[in-house]
């Protein structure tokens, strides 16, 4: 029971790969809110598209919320994108596309955040055309350096240690107070991810967003 009394969760699924490829699985997105701060507005999903049009196995995630104070729309999205070694220039494709899909919903006046597993590092093609018009959150409060990882895990073939998830902001409408650190590796310990101090194999990357007002 994830998901707390005063807290709604939003949950949309898909399967992942190609039909017909050997890599198709579940996967999925959520987001929780917090229920005496936000009003529900509307959710809207779809496959993130490639450059022909066809699917890159992505799924893109939005949930419209409404501040309760004043009914400033929250516009929160959140995605996966599809890993693995040959799927650069699908995950570049995919990005192109995310911003598509958030042009496509985004208002005048929204505070958007976005969530995402870009599933490779940011200095991949891909994040740097998602920063050319969203701030990454954490580069931001830090001087511009990224967390020295976001998911740390161990294969067949050793340590996996990777800084593959990002939060992204609109910096027209927020601003950036403040991030949670990684933790020490010490923390991490030598099993590395899931532990007892971590369920994923990612950590939790949260950040402390303010609304920039229209009078500022």
């Amino acid at each position: 029971n994830f998901c707390a009394s005063d807290h709604e969760a939003v949950v949309s699924t898909q399967s992942t790969g190609i039909p017909g490829e050997e890599d198709v699985k579940p996967d999925g997105c959520a987001i929780f809110y917090h229920m005496e701060r936000f009003h529900f507005v509307e959710v809207m999903h779809r496959q993130l598209l490639n450059e022909m049009k066809h699917s890159t196995s992505s799924l893109v995630f939005g949930l419209k919320l409404e501040l309760v104070e004043d009914n400033t729309t929250v516009f929160v999205v959140n995605t996966h994108l599809k890993g693995g070694p040959k799927g650069e220039q699908n995950r570049y494709e995919a990005c192109i596309d995310l911003l598509n899909f958030v042009s496509e919903h985004e208002r005048a006046g929204d505070l958007v955040v976005m969530g995402v597993d870009i599933c490779e590092e940011p200095s991949a093609r891909g994040y740097d055309h998602l920063i050319t018009k969203y701030k990454d959150a954490y580069t931001s409060a830090r001087d511009g350096k990224h967390p020295s990882f976001t998911t740390w895990r161990t294969r067949p073939l050793g340590d996996e240690k990777y800084c593959n998830d990002i939060v992204l902001f609109n910096n027209q409408t927020l601003r950036v107070l403040q991030v949670l650190e990684e933790p020490d590796s010490s923390v991490i310990g030598e099993a590395r991810l899931p532990n007892n101090f971590c369920a994923s194999d990612h950590i939790s990357l949260v950040c402390d967003l303010q609304r920039i007002m229209s009078e500022e």
